[in-house]
């Protein structure tokens, strides 16, 4: 099973830049658990930047446990689901949320090589 780390150094694999063309955001995810912390991405018109850490002016900020974060991140837990059973928690603008995890792959099983 992949680790929160694993997720967010392969992020940038997985990154839609067509799609985050235009955008100027910064996600933080707050993660609870073992695996747990604070990392945050930073979209500017179609580049992707991560990072450990906490930033200091987020657009949005997503909380949740470790291993849901892997569960949506695999595929395993739809977005939606994960937030009507309260298993995440977004401060800021809740519908640019589910685009947001759309472009950085979060959800969509990785492709075979």
């Amino acid at each position: 099973m992949a680790t929160p780390g694993e997720i967010f150094a392969n992020m940038p694999e997985r990154f839609d830049a067509d799609g985050a063309r235009g955008l100027n955001v910064v996600v933080q995810f707050h993660l609870g658990g073992a695996n747990g912390g604070t990392h945050h991405v930073v979209i500017r018109d179609g580049a992707l930047e991560v990072a450990r850490g906490a930033h200091q002016k987020p657009t949005m900020s997503l909380t949740l446990e470790d291993t849901d974060f892997v569960a949506l991140a695999t595929g395993e837990l739809s977005p939606q689901l994960a937030f009507m059973k309260r298993r995440i928690q977004i401060a800021g603008d809740a519908g640019m949320a589910s685009k947001l995890l759309a472009i950085l792959g979060v959800g969509r099983r990785p492709s075979a090589t």
